[in-house]
């Protein structure tokens, strides 16, 4: 660990983590939307929707709304990051020492 308190792993494992975070963010946030989503899309190919074209406006908007969202979170966790870097506080305090006699 260096003394910013990052950890220095391989690549691969950084992007692993990544995915598997961003597998379970997908998977619990946001099953309400996709379900609904779904929903409009069966119904829309059942014909059970009168107005054309408007499962497709609702999903796109669903859809990349919440795209903006998520990379607005991680803009969000960038510059959280950096204004803790810029901070430079120590990655702990000591706040008793011991000494061997």
């Amino acid at each position: 660990m260096d003394r910013m308190g990052n950890v220095n792993e391989p690549f691969a494992t950084r992007i692993a983590s990544s995915l598997v975070d961003l597998a379970s963010l997908a998977a619990t946030k946001r099953p309400f939307a996709v379900a609904r989503s779904l929903a409009i899309v069966v119904r829309a190919i059942q014909g059970k929707i009168a107005v054309l074209g408007y499962a497709s406006l609702i999903v796109s908007i669903w859809f990349f709304s919440g795209f903006i969202i998520f990379f607005l979170g991680l803009v969000g966790l960038y510059v959280g990051k950096i204004f803790e870097g810029v901070k430079r506080r120590p990655v702990y305090v000591v706040s008793r020492t011991t000494r061997d006699e």
